[in-house]
Formats: C-alpha cells, sequence, structure tokens
C-alpha cells in the first residue's frame, strides 16, 4: 500500500513539476545533500586544460540566496552557464508557492493562466486546491511528517536537441500542454514566441522535526521541471 502511495504522489507530483508522470520513473541512489556544497568546481589540476564551455554540468556552480536577491526565499545551487538568475528564481518560488500554498505566486511562474489550466486537467477545482492536495500527499503518504523546502540543488540541464537528452525528459509532453492551452486561449502562432525550451533535473531539500533529507532520495527519482522562454520571459511549463 505505501508503494502504490508513493507512485500516485509522484504522478501528482509530476503533474505540477513536469506535466508528467514520466519525470519520476528514473530511480536514483545518490547520498544526502549537505549544504555545504562549492561555489565552484574543484581544481582540476596544474596539468589539465579545459575550456570552460566544454566541462560538464556542475562546473561552475554558484548560489542565489536571499542575500543576494530579495525575490527568493530560499538558496538554489546551479551552473551559472546552462543556467541565467532569473531562471533560479524562477526554480526557488515554485518551492516557495508550494510551502506558503501562495496560489498567486504559484501562477505568476506559469505563462498566462497556464497554472489553472493544467490544475483543471489534474482534477483539481484551481491552482491553490492542486498544491493544496501535492502538500497533503507528500506530508501524510511520502515524508510522514510536517515539512518545509529550504534547498534546491540543480543536477542537470538539457534542451530537447541535446545529443546526452535521456528518456526521463518528455519535451513532447510539455508542449503539448502548452499548446492546448494556447489553442483554448485563442492564443495565436506560439511556437513562434518560444526562444528557449530547457529541462532541469534537479533535488530539493526539506527540513523536519527530526531533520533536514533530500525529496530526490525520499521518492527514488529525480524531479524535472520546464523552463521555457516565451516573449523573453521566463516560466514554468
Amino acid at each position: 500500500e505505501e508503494v502504490v502511495m508513493k507512485r500516485f504522489t509522484c504522478i501528482l507530483l509530476g503533474a505540477v513539476l513536469a506535466v508528467s508522470s514520466a519525470a519520476f520513473t528514473g530511480c536514483n541512489d545518490k547520498k544526502e545533500h549537505e549544504h555545504e556544497h562549492a561555489m565552484v568546481s574543484d581544481d582540476l589540476g596544474d596539468d589539465v586544460s579545459v575550456a570552460e564551455e566544454d566541462l560538464p554540468y556542475g562546473a561552475t556552480m554558484v548560489q542565489l540566496t536571499p542575500e543576494l536577491n530579495d525575490k527568493v526565499k530560499m538558496n538554489v545551487e546551479y551552473d551559472r552557464r546552462f543556467l541565467c538568475e532569473d531562471e533560479a528564481v524562477l526554480l526557488a518560488n515554485y518551492f516557495t508557492a508550494l510551502n506558503d500554498k501562495d496560489a498567486e505566486l504559484f501562477k505568476s511562474l506559469y505563462y498566462m493562466n497556464n497554472a489553472d489550466y493544467l490544475s483543471k486537467k489534474q482534477g483539481a477545482e484551481d491552482s491553490l486546491d492542486l498544491i493544496t492536495k501535492l502538500d497533503e500527499q507528500l506530508e501524510k503518504d511520502v515524508i510522514g511528517s510536517e515539512f518545509k523546502f529550504n534547498y534546491v540543488l540543480t543536477d542537470e540541464c538539457v534542451s530537447p536537441t541535446d545529443e546526452n537528452l535521456d528518456s526521463s525528459y518528455n519535451f513532447d509532453n510539455a508542449d503539448f500542454y502548452l499548446s492546448s492551452y494556447a489553442e483554448s486561449e485563442g492564443v495565436e502562432d506560439l511556437k513562434s514566441k518560444i526562444t528557449s525550451r530547457k529541462g532541469i533535473k534537479l533535488d530539493v531539500m526539506y527540513d523536519t522535526d527530526s531533520g533536514n533529507y533530500s525529496l530526490t532520495n525520499k521518492l527514488g527519482s529525480d524531479t524535472i521541471i520546464y523552463i521555457y522562454q516565451i516573449d523573453g520571459q521566463y516560466y514554468i511549463v
């Protein structure tokens, strides 16, 4: 029964985070993350010379903190070559909206009113109903206690054309939901308005009375969030 409930929560979480439960099909055995993350990758040594643009994701990690940007309430660690600060703000505010059950903040992260559209597609009345149900499922059936997200760690960022794109990413599904919404709202030529599409694989830490834990380890799989740039602005899709 516990496995079934975890799977149900993965599906609901996937619907909110990535428009698809496919985001949670790949298991991950990574160890618990600590908060002493390096601001920049370890030195490769004097005898190794690699151009920065040729280094893999994670080689030039930086942290966005509330002290550096008053638009966020939690830290986000990301590779500055793959994500910009505006995108990191989206990630932080996504989990802040879940923490605070802030439907207005949640909706602001999505293109136009796509958040409410997605919520109704998942059987919820609106965005507040959806994030409330998600919080209840996580607390009751996955984490087992009250919790609060407090730290976002990005592990990978890819585009649909990347050669290393694996089966856990589902850009087609994200595109389908966005185009379906645009059609329902009479938004014309949406495709021409999109200038970038990214899939971000991440872990998020959360606090409970017993300690600080990794959501990836608890769920047994990574979380994927899609960020699209539309009309020059970044949105979660």
